[in-house]
């Protein structure tokens, strides 16, 4: 019983989800009034693969709204990712536990023309598996998307 017991809150612990983005985003596109390039500012050092991921998240969540860098009446979606903590497999075998993996990100949305800043949205994404970087990176960018779509 005591074995029971204790395996059903090691995975009741496994199951953290937490996103402070409200509502996660969908799994397609996403309707998005306007036209966008994005620029990812990176403060933390995530890697070429790592900045790669984010921006096809990001891009993809966008769909037909995203477009080439300085299109003319296009918005910039600037995402400077301000913190990143994404453990390996190894640690979580150890005993580390999921929900502890997060991305940060200050999001402005910039009229390329007069260099205003219309919206900032702060998103932090949490990890909401037990497993690598790579599918944290993917929901942070469509959050980043689906917050600037609220």
């Amino acid at each position: 019983m005591r074995l029971v017991l204790a395996l059903c809150l090691l995975l009741l612990a496994a199951c953290g989800t937490v996103t402070e983005v409200l509502t996660p985003a969908p799994a397609g596109p996403v309707a998005v009034s306007g036209q966008y390039w994005i620029a990812i500012q990176d403060r933390f050092g995530l890697t070429p693969d790592e900045r790669a991921e984010l921006f096809d998240a990001a891009a993809g969540q966008l769909g037909g709204a995203k477009v080439a860098m300085g299109t003319a009446g296009a918005m910039e979606l600037r995402i400077t990712v301000t913190n990143y903590r994404a453990t390996g497999i190894g640690n979580r075998q150890a005993g580390g536990t999921p929900g502890g993996d997060f991305v940060e990100s200050i999001v402005h949305v910039v009229d390329p023309a007069s260099r205003r800043v219309l919206r900032e949205e702060r998103v932090v994404t949490r990890n909401r598996r037990a497993i690598g970087s790579e599918p944290l990176l993917r929901e942070h960018g469509r959050d980043v998307v689906a917050a600037i779509a609220r």
